[in-house]
């Protein structure tokens, strides 16, 4: 295993966290137990900072109870990054003493199991949305409630063998995979008077201070996964905790938007899974009149508020996740440590030599290219090969893709098929659907810590590039959509791509 990397990413991000020494022991505040003996992840760094700020930052709360299973608990060991072998079961013994502790504890039904790998929410290594989070809504009294319950753990602990665990492992440096800690945790929020059968906090988001002349909160109703799924909403709301110079956006840009109040993810008490409600069903819950009845003044302070406190006790930038039961006080539920984003002065460019210019950007930096590579998928998958080939054979080019986004196929084309091989994309959105934000947090945060950059536009970029060089080599697409050819576009002379989303500056121009 790469134990250099681990030593150098896994301790110093909150402050210097020893690795766990006491079979089973708690944080000073008592609301984070420990369960097992070998070093903590990314999640439980973050929680334990929490924990230990709540004394000179007050105003917010942890959740009631946090069990940490640490990653040496189930003798599990390490599996070669190249050959794994998921874990079936786990044994009965270790199990039994789990359940014995969650009954000491006295943990509520509903709870949330949460991955904590040692590249997991580390400065630099945000990992977020790579493995597995899963919750549970039934009281373990049972064998088959204890039954169900081990299948979410195992679900948990198995992620780091999905071919998306795997294939990070891997650009970590890891040759061998060490076992997962899971973080057990009490969800936040309340069984509603008026709709029983759901659990949900009434408000949860995202707070994020790696700007630096803004505070970005989302804001959903419900779980919120809504704020970082692939295919969640993740709509934000300009509520009065929001007010006050504060920059309200969407997730995926950087306008203001409605509150999700037609797709709601909770959990079904009569499942023990979580569910999403839409359109008539959301509606049922009545979610427009338990907010017309809050005042949504957190006290003592907002989330942005809170989080900038936090960032001067951490000395770093930081991405949390937070909760409010009943829209009366504020609950973090973890964070990670970001880099602070730079600032990117707009160049002074004369009209002619700008090849493409638009607001719409996500992420920051500055790059210079000799070629692009151009085609158009409106509705298809684009070949991960296709352009990993080609990106091999011109190095020094960035991605220009004609698509329509969409909640259900934005990630997979994206970021699995397009940004592994190139630093720069710019989409050519064909119906601008990415104006209506599609819930990609924890992509986007991705990017910023990776410096990758995307610029979206509605203008025909072939027509852009005309003045500016030729088509040097066109392949021929493999699926045979009409004009969906790669063409590769040599540049007369080189030419930069330039972005600072906070200043919702893009610049494709020649040098």
């Amino acid at each position: 295993m790469n134990s250099r990397a681990v030593e150098s990413k896994t301790y110093g991000n909150f402050g210097q966290f020893p690795k766990v020494e006491n079979r089973w022991h708690k944080s000073p505040s008592g609301r984070i137990h420990l369960l097992g003996e070998e070093r903590i992840g990314g999640k439980t760094e973050g929680l334990l900072f929490l924990d230990r700020s709540t004394v000179q930052v007050p105003g917010y709360q942890l959740p009631e109870r946090t069990l940490v299973v640490c990653n040496d608990f189930f003798g599990i060991g390490r599996r070669p990054v190249d050959n794994p072998l998921p874990v079936e079961g786990l044994g009965a013994e270790k199990l039994a003493e789990l359940f014995d502790v969650m009954e000491k504890m006295k943990f509520s039904p509903v709870v949330a199991v949460r991955s904590s790998a040692l590249i997991e929410d580390q400065l630099g290594w945000p990992g977020a949305g790579k493995f597995h989070t899963d919750f549970f809504g039934k009281a373990l009294t049972s064998p088959e409630a204890k039954s169900a319950f081990i299948q979410k753990l195992l679900g948990v602990i198995n992620s780091s063998y999905t071919g998306e665990g795997l294939a990070h492992w891997k650009s970590c440096g890891f040759s061998e995979i060490p076992p997962m800690e899971v973080i057990i945790q009490e969800v936040v929020g309340n069984s509603w008077q008026y709709a029983p059968r759901y659990f949900f906090p009434a408000v949860a988001g995202i707070v994020n201070t790696a700007y630096r002349k803004s505070v970005r909160i989302s804001v959903v109703v419900g779980l919120g996964v809504s704020a970082v799924s692939s295919e969640g909403l993740g709509l934000l709301y300009k509520l009065p905790i929001l007010e006050g110079g504060k920059r309200v956006y969407h997730n995926m840009n950087h306008s203001t938007g409605k509150l999700n109040l037609d797709d709601v993810s909770c959990i079904d008490l009569s499942s023990d899974n979580m569910i999403r409600l839409r359109g008539p069903e959301a509606d049922k819950l009545s979610v427009k009149e338990l907010l017309k009845g809050q005042d949504w003044f957190f006290p003592p302070i907002d989330p942005g508020e809170m989080a900038l406190a936090l960032e001067r006790q951490c000395g770093q930038a930081l991405d949390i996740e937070w909760a409010s039961r009943d829209g009366r006080e504020l609950t973090m539920v973890q964070a990670r440590p970001i880099n602070k984003r730079a600032i990117i002065a707009r160049p002074e460019i004369a009209t002619e030599k700008i090849i493409l210019e638009t607001d719409q950007v996500d992420g920051v930096g500055e790059r210079e290219f000799s070629h692009a590579i151009l085609f158009d998928h409106p509705f298809g998958s684009p070949n991960r090969n296709l352009i990993k080939n080609l990106l091999a054979k011109y190095p020094n080019s960035f991605v220009v893709y004609g698509t329509n986004i969409a909640r259900s196929i934005t990630q997979e084309q994206i970021f699995e098929r397009i940004l592994p091989f190139t630093d720069v994309l710019v989409i050519k959105d064909l119906e601008s659907y990415h104006m209506h934000g599609t819930g990609l947090q924890h992509i986007f945060l991705e990017l910023v810590e990776t410096g990758k950059i995307i610029l979206f536009t509605r203008k025909g970029m072939f027509d852009g590039f005309n003045n500016h060089g030729k088509i040097v080599e066109t392949v021929m697409d493999p699926i045979g959509l009409p004009d969906g050819d790669f063409k590769v576009f040599q540049f007369n002379s080189p030419v930069k791509v330039a972005v600072d989303d906070e200043h919702d500056m893009g610049m494709v121009y020649t040098a």
